[in-house]
């Protein structure tokens, strides 16, 4: 878990520029509204600890440099 936090702190800008596959090999765009939801369900988990929370305000912070929107 960390590590794809951490990933996705340090790449989400990359991540929202390219487009991805699903399991059917279809096409996929991911958007940083995306991103956000994700992170921000992990972080409302109850199973999720305090150095993942830690991990997920991290990735947060960094985004809000690198994303468009300025989240």
């Amino acid at each position: 878990m960390y590590a794809a936090v951490w990933s996705i702190g340090e790449y989400g800008d990359v991540l929202v520029k390219g487009e991805g596959l699903d399991p059917e090999e279809n096409h996929v765009k991911i958007s940083e509204a995306d991103v956000l939801d994700l992170l921000e369900a992990t972080l409302k988990s109850p199973y999720t600890s305090t150095t993942t929370r830690e991990y997920i305000l991290t990735a947060l912070l960094k985004l809000t440099t690198r994303f468009a929107s300025g989240i």
